[in-house]
């Protein structure tokens, strides 16, 4: 399952309305080979600092070698609230 796939899945899945546990999500992560077993996430959340937190830590990693990947926004529908420091063409097929 590519992106395109799974936001077609996702938007398929809309019309049935919430289903409560996590079944669902992790039928959607199998498609698609599971692939939050292969990553390290920071999730930051709260009232305020996010984003300057989110700068700080960026900093870090990336002065250790690391090539943080930034999303800003509540979904990947905007490509626009996503910033990487490296070449992701590829990343999904589209």
């Amino acid at each position: 399952m590519n992106y395109r796939q799974a936001i077609a899945y996702a938007a398929e899945c809309a019309g049935y309305g919430c289903v409560p546990g996590l079944e669902n999500m992790q039928d959607l992560l199998g498609r698609l080979g599971n692939p939050q077993n292969e990553l390290v996430f920071v999730h930051i959340a709260g009232t305020n600092g996010k984003g300057s937190v989110m700068n700080f830590i960026s900093t870090v990693l990336t002065e250790e070698g690391y090539k943080p990947f930034l999303n800003t926004g509540n979904v990947f529908r905007s490509m626009e609230n996503i910033s990487a420091k490296q070449n992701w063409e590829g990343l999904w097929s589209l």
